[in-house]
């Protein structure tokens, strides 16, 4: 099967490459080994941010603002076309126990990210039942988060809807690269072979192993990490924020779900959930919502996320004229993903980026 455009992984990052592909005006071929959205798309919180914003560089920086203005666009468009909320919430992220509070405050400020210190007694009187140290708090009231797994539902109905042909359950095996071994061919999957003027990868941590590393430099500097997570079930509107504390976060969703996570474990590629780690992510709710603690985990999964050293790479393949990657995007793949997918799209059609390219090359 021959298209304009084929990609290779159907989480977030190739749902929305295929649909920034498709408003480019190319036919588009999405494939993934399973089904779509079933890793770290589906496992991660939703935050739309960083967890600690500051302390990322302006390489990161420029992608995650250029994503939070069109999540807003993005949300309402999918409401419309495919009747599914994917309920975008500006909730805010309250953070506890800052070390570096004057570089928080002066990063903040220089990037325009809307900031509140609060003292105990505002925090007592803003979000009820939790507790933090003595130590202010730092608010930022404009993050937002969003359902995830309705995201995914509602972006895969859209390109559906947009005639992107989507293939599940759909390995590639390789990629046959022409004989001199500057394009790519074709890719090889146990149910045939698949074509396309361009080939983008999108296969979060599994991408290292599909990459052609054909001159032992241009491998990918990826690797997997596992994240385990809780849902519990509190009183609606109970936990008015994201909270974040050493790392770990409770995520409150409209309907009174909470997500609890994460952990960080390097593996490979085992998704193998653990009592330790279901523990240990209790033992955090519980302390910061004593209050709360009586209430039961319904469910406990665990994700595999496309770990790296700094920043995502989206780069055209350094031997390989018509390849190209958006992956490694570690913990940021759902708020950096409308501006990754529209880089990666950028550099194929040869449009003005939206932002400079050197820093997510290989």
């Amino acid at each position: 099967m021959n298209s304009d455009i084929l990609i290779v992984g159907a989480g977030v990052i190739g749902l929305m490459t295929a649909l920034e592909c498709s408003r480019a005006g190319a036919t588009v071929t999405l494939l993934d080994k399973s089904l779509v959205g079933q890793e770290a798309s589906w496992a991660g919180g939703g935050i739309l941010s960083p967890l600690y914003p500051w302390r990322k560089g302006n390489a990161i920086s420029a992608l995650r603002n250029w994503s939070e203005r069109q999540y807003p666009l993005l949300a309402a468009e999918l409401h419309e076309s495919t009747g599914i909320d994917v309920e975008l919430s500006q909730c805010g992220m309250l953070i506890a126990d800052i070390p570096d509070q004057q570089l928080a405050e002066n990063t903040l400020a220089e990037r325009n990210m809307p900031f509140r210190w609060l003292d105990s007694g505002e925090v007592a009187h803003s979000h009820a039942g939790l507790c933090l140290s003595a130590n202010p708090a730092l608010l930022l009231p404009t993050i937002a988060q969003i359902r995830n797994p309705r995201l995914l539902a509602a972006l895969k109905k859209l390109l559906e809807q947009q005639q992107v042909k989507i293939f599940e359950n759909h390995q590639v095996t390789r990629f046959i690269l022409n004989q001199s071994g500057t394009r790519v061919d074709y890719a090889e999957t146990p149910h045939g072979e698949f074509s396309a003027d361009s080939v983008v990868l999108t296969a979060g941590a599994w991408s290292p192993g599909l990459w052609p590393d054909i001159n032992s430099g241009t491998a990918l500097p990826i690797f997997p990490v596992k994240g385990q997570m809780l849902l519990l079930q509190a009183p609606i509107g109970s936990i008015p924020s994201i909270v974040l504390s050493d790392h770990q976060y409770i995520v409150p969703r409209k309907d009174g779900h909470v997500l609890v996570g994460s952990t960080l474990e390097k593996t490979e590629f085992n998704k193998v959930k653990t009592v330790p780690a279901k523990r240990q992510l209790k033992h955090f709710f519980d302390r910061l919502y004593p209050l709360f603690s009586h209430l039961p985990v319904i469910k406990h999964w665990a994700g595999i996320r496309p770990g790296s050293h700094g920043n995502p790479i989206i780069s055209r393949h350094t031997e390989i004229e018509n390849m190209y990657v958006n992956s490694g995007h570690f913990r940021n793949g759902l708020n950096l993903a409308p501006a990754s997918a529209r880089l990666v799209v950028d550099m194929i059609v040869n449009r003005e980026p939206i932002v400079p390219v050197a820093a997510y090359r290989l």
